[in-house]
């Protein structure tokens, strides 16, 4: 028996290609595929069909860069729109194909927008670079002001390396500067891919850059007003309001969230595509129950460590998918930890607990 029931969080491979050769791709390697348009839909339709009292539930299209696929994106967004589903469209990309006519096309169908931007010039260009070594900032900026002038707000994400670390705070200037960045995110290096060939940053020096990063944001906020959302302050809130409970970011844990490949392959989680340990089945079929009871178990399991932390109320618990290897053993823990406890630390002196 299959069944798309319970599923919250659809996310969609439009494509494996991608126009950057960002130093730390832990997704580097991947087919350049392309996901058929059928594919597509019937995956959507199949949420959309499970829903009940028809639900909000959200559909995320990724890549690779997925704005290589750009036609099958819009396609897709306006054949949802036309049916008047209740979902949530969002889209993670590097931006730099964000042209004035994609970004008023992105506004019309309601498709939020994640960019990808590691700090300053100098740094981002370090790290995120074209295939020729080529900085792809100016790409970036452009696209970005484009958003703007749309008056579309978009989500930053900054991954932090051992080099960038100590210069976060010169990310949220960047975010600040560049005009339609709504909130800011951290995500940890994942040594994976050409990943594994970039240095990870200590726990300590996580600690000491994102604290100035708050510092930074907070300085904006008292001489414009205009301070970003920290995205790992804003979920201890939501954690302290009991708007999330521990955990419940994780969407593969709760059985959620279904990944599906340019090939129509389905995973638990786009960070743990290609592990045969993840695999769900595949969309002509649906997800296969038992499969996504064996994955949400075995990322619960590989979650003990975190049951007993003093941290976990305030930080929400770990990602999996960050600590697993292939061996399934834990990696890169202390650095996460740190970044979570300081955004809990940050809260609490923000609410003097």
């Amino acid at each position: 028996m299959h069944s798309w029931q319970g599923c919250r969080v659809l996310i969609l491979e439009l494509t494996g290609q991608c126009n950057f050769a960002c130093r730390y791709c832990y997704a580097a390697g991947k087919k350049p595929l392309s996901m058929p348009l059928a594919v597509a839909k019937q995956a959507i339709a199949s949420v959309a069909a499970s829903q009940e009292s028809q639900e909000p539930f959200l559909v995320q299209f990724t890549g690779g860069e997925p704005l290589l696929a750009a036609e099958a994106l819009l396609k897709t967004a306006a054949w949802i729109r036309e049916r008047k589903w209740p979902a949530v469209l969002q889209m993670q990309t590097n931006g730099s194909l964000l042209t004035a006519e994609l970004a008023k096309q992105l506004r019309q169908y309601g498709v939020g927008v994640g960019v990808s931007v590691d700090g300053r010039p100098a740094v981002h260009d370090q790290m995120r670079c074209f295939p020729d070594g080529k900085g792809t900032m100016q790409s970036v900026a452009l696209g970005m002001k484009n958003l703007a002038e749309e008056k579309c707000g978009a989500g930053v994400t900054c991954v932090v390396t051992a080099e960038n670390v100590l210069k976060l705070s010169e990310t949220v200037d960047m975010a600040c500067y560049l005009g339609c960045a709504r909130s800011l995110g951290f995500d940890l290096l994942r040594p994976r891919g050409r990943g594994d060939q970039v240095q990870a940053p200590q726990a300590a020096q996580v600690e000491q850059g994102f604290w100035q990063a708050l510092e930074r944001n907070e300085f904006w906020r008292k001489a414009n007003g205009g301070a970003l959302e920290m995205a790992q302050v804003a979920r201890v809130d939501k954690l302290q309001q009991s708007k999330l409970a521990c955990f419940g970011h994780c969407h593969a844990m709760t059985g959620e969230a279904l990944y599906v490949a340019a090939d129509g392959s389905l995973y638990a989680c786009a960070s743990l595509s290609g592990d045969a340990h993840f695999y769900l089945g595949r969309v002509e079929e649906g997800p296969e129950p038992l499969l996504r009871k064996r994955a949400a178990e075995r990322i619960c399991d590989g979650m003990a460590m975190c049951r007993n932390c003093q941290w976990l109320p305030h930080c929400g618990g770990g990602c999996f998918s960050r600590w697993y290897d292939a061996q399934g053993a834990p990696q890169n823990v202390e650095g996460e930890c740190a970044l979570k406890r300081t955004a809990a630390r940050w809260w609490l002196q923000e609410h003097k607990q």
